[in-house]
């Protein structure tokens, strides 16, 4: 456990200070003992906090509004919220840092327990504030004091409910449902009596619940609960997922009370499943099912259902799969072969169990540019739209000229065309920026000397590419998709959206994560 002080400060200040002869010269008020466990009460490092956790501070006396000044707090113990911490009242925006808790006070010793479930891997901080007291007035000894946590990411260490199916909201629900499901981000326990089908009203339903794989009901990774229901519901009711605190993560902690509502058909109905076209990019191609996306190494259908569906898309040993309530399907298949005609097998399954399969044939192009996105600079701490920039890379192995290559934020619009020859060499890095764009302006990171510049205007995109992040699109002179990236805000002027994947096609968002911003090199 790391223990960080304001400079001047003791570590671990003796409880009390003696003088000649021995005699208690006066209390001191200090720390004695800090640690953190589970709810259940095994003790955990500071480094591997579970979900639901319990963080307690001993004193050597009984502290004085101890709410007021041990908090636990988002984000890193930096220099600021520590001189923060020095003298009350917090600045506001050290208060929105501080987690909301359930404070409760033993003797000499404070306890905090979060209100939620902590998020995994993310890094926190307890601290308790110089301005403390003991119950007679001592202040605390040592100052400030600032102990890093950081979150389990062990799916053993905790869990919440992730999503349903039915989902939330759903209406019209089939009454021969077959099944109910699930999907928690992490292990849970005692599934018996911590889950059930219920009536508005209270009353259970007869359903049989066991573990399933996330997998196999269509969801991306997970702990899966099916609850399997062999008689008819009732009609035009509304019914609820409930969980109760008989339900357990992996530490033991008990889940609150949730309820997923949903409410069912007013009739039998056996409704085929039918797919519209949603409206296609330039670089997309209109099907029978939906809009199909193709390049060198893979294929990409968005499709339409009428109903919340699960669906497959295979081809050999390829196979995506997806869950959506609402209907809205987007499956990709990777790696494929350039310049081949293909059909995947795209395999559906309604409420009701109905399984419903199409042929999708489509033919990857040739081989494609090696040129990517790989970092995206939407919110300068300079001025906008000058400073923003967009990264690309060159993945291959000869320079590459984008001669009437493209930049949009629009799927349906072609952007900002490249018209002059422009190099790339291989294995480098160039920046797209505005005309006015500044490598050397102060208030961001510098732009290495050498780091090419290839200036398109007054603006990236219709205006400028927008703080909350918008999509972009990137395309050969041909139309076709080379990359992309997707419509990521980042929690911090000055930093960027990072391409952490070798996948260079790949424009979803789980491809890019916010990082610090390092133009014309590796982040």
């Amino acid at each position: 456990m790391s223990l960080v002080v304001l400079p001047g400060c003791l570590t671990q200040p003796p409880p009390f200070v003696r003088v000649d002869g021995g005699s208690d010269a006066g209390a001191v008020f200090a720390i004695v003992d800090v640690n953190v466990r589970t709810q259940t009460g095994q003790g955990r490092t500071f480094a591997n906090v579970p979900r639901r956790a319990a963080f307690r501070v001993s004193f050597s006396a009984p502290a004085l509004n101890a709410e007021a000044a041990v908090f636990l707090m988002r984000g890193e113990g930096d220099e600021l919220l520590l001189q923060d911490l020095g003298e009350s009242p917090l600045r506001a925006e050290s208060a929105e840092r501080v987690v909301p808790c359930q404070l409760s006070v033993d003797g000499s010793a404070v306890e905090l327990r979060p209100r939620q479930p902590l998020v995994p891997g993310v890094a926190l901080v307890l601290v308790v504030a110089k301005w403390l007291r003991s119950v007679d007035g001592v202040p605390l000894n040592g100052g400030v004091v600032s102990y890093p946590v950081r979150v389990s990411t062990s799916p053993e260490d905790g869990a919440v409910l992730t999503d349903t199916w039915p989902a939330s909201g759903s209406s019209n629900v089939p009454l021969r449902l077959p099944f109910a499901a699930l999907r928690f981000d992490g292990q849970v326990t005692n599934i018996e009596h911590g889950i059930a089908l219920r009536t508005e009203s209270g009353a259970d339903l007869a359903a049989f619940s066991h573990v399933s794989s996330c997998e196999q009901l269509g969801y991306r990774g997970g702990f899966c609960v099916v609850l399997a229901i062999s008689d008819a519901l009732p009609t035009n009711t509304r019914l609820s997922l409930a969980i109760n605190e008989s339900l357990l993560d992996g530490t033991g902690a008990a889940f609150d009370a949730e309820e997923t509502l949903f409410t069912t058909a007013t009739a039998e109905v056996d409704a085929p499943l039918t797919f519209t076209i949603p409206s296609c990019a330039l670089d997309e191609q209109a099907s029978e099912l939906g809009c199909l996306l193709t390049d060198d190494t893979q294929v990409v259908l968005r499709a339409r259902a009428s109903a919340p569906v699960r669906a497959w898309l295979s081809l050999g040993s390829f196979e995506d799969h997806q869950i959506s309530p609402r209907g809205e399907l987007e499956l990709r298949l990777l790696p494929l072969p350039p310049g081949a005609g293909l059909v995947a097998q795209l395999r559906t399954v309604d409420l009701g169990g109905n399984v419903a399969m199409f042929d999708v044939p489509f033919a990857t192009t040739e081989a494609l540019a090696a040129l990517a996105i790989t970092e995206v600079r939407a919110d300068p701490l300079g001025p906008e739209p000058q400073q923003e920039y967009v990264e690309l890379y060159n993945y291959g192995e000869a320079a590459l000229d984008i001669a009437g290559f493209s930049l949009s934020d629009r799927p349906d619009a072609e952007g900002d065309v490249f018209e002059a020859s422009f190099r790339i060499a291989a294995r480098t890095r160039a920046l797209v920026v505005t005309d006015d764009f500044d490598p050397t302006a102060p208030d961001d990171v510098a732009v290495p000397a050498g780091v090419p510049l290839i200036r398109i205007g007054t603006s990236l995109g219709s205006g400028g590419i927008t703080n909350r992040g918008e999509p972009l699109y990137l395309r050969d002179a041909s139309m076709h998709r080379l990359s992309a990236a997707p419509a990521l805000a980042v929690a911090h002027p000055g930093a960027c959206i990072v391409r952490h994947t070798t996948s260079m096609r790949d424009g979803s968002l789980a491809s890019f994560e916010e990082g610090p911003c390092s133009p014309g090199a590796m982040n």
